[in-house]
């Protein structure tokens, strides 16, 4: 039964980290495509300006337009403008005092425009800012707090850990039924074969009396009958004489 519940329980715990994974993955996704499209939008509005020949460290509405995504959701800590070499152009909310190397480097190998970074408190989801010439020359980044994020990572993780163990009681309780079903039969015939010793050993000395009871009776009538002969013999050999 031990070896059924241990089967049961690693399936089961199996089961649950794979769906736990597969939903922060699913959850990881879903909220940063939120902010992917607001980031979408900065770029264009960037990109628009770039288009008329204006260097992206000089166009002036720069600031004005990352604030007014700020504004869009309270959870977003933050928003920067930088070029490719890592400088910071413009930023807002909680300041950076430099670009992260690992968004340089994701930047840098991005292949559809768009990145992705992690700081231990935040998130970051980047688009890459590209001139009137089709040239990369920097990058918008959203820096949104991973508070909610994490808030709803562990509620879904216990979730599926109280399932996991509900599941693992409902199998260890049907292994002890079918165990007890399964060994009744055999239980009832030992408990037979026991009752049947047990009644031999207390009848055991009531048949040994018997024994030597029936053996004592038939030892005299052996010796009525050999007695009776004798007499039988007398009296013919008086007979006889006379």
């Amino acid at each position: 039964m031990l070896a059924i519940i241990l089967i049961t329980g690693i399936g089961v715990g199996l089961s649950a980290y794979l769906n736990y994974a597969k939903f922060e993955g699913t959850f990881t996704d879903i909220e940063a495509s939120r902010y992917r499209f607001i980031n979408a939008d900065i770029a264009v509005t960037l990109e628009r300006e770039m288009d008329f020949g204006i260097d992206l460290a000089r166009i002036s509405n720069a600031e004005g337009v990352l604030s007014a995504a700020q504004e869009q959701d309270r959870k977003i800590r933050g928003a920067v403008i930088f070029d490719v070499t890592g400088k910071i152009l413009f930023q807002v909310g909680d300041p950076l005092t430099a670009i992260p190397d690992p968004w340089l480097g994701a930047l840098r190998v991005s292949d559809n425009g768009r990145f992705r970074g992690d700081t231990p408190d935040s998130q970051m989801v980047g688009e890459v800012l590209i001139s009137n010439f089709g040239v990369p020359v920097g990058a918008v980044a959203i820096i949104y707090s991973r508070q909610y994020h994490d808030i709803e990572i562990a509620a879904m993780g216990r979730v599926l850990l109280y399932a996991a163990l509900y599941v693992l009681l409902i199998a260890a309780l049907m292994s002890y039924l079918g165990v007890r079903w399964a060994i009744r039969p055999a239980g009832q015939r030992i408990s037979t074969m026991d009752n049947m010793l047990n009644h031999k050993a207390d009848t055991g000395p009531e048949d040994a009396d018997l024994a030597v009871q029936v053996a004592s009776a038939d030892a005299n009538v052996t010796q009525a009958l050999q007695d009776l002969e004798a007499v039988e013999r007398k009296l013919k050999g008086t007979v006889g004489a006379g």
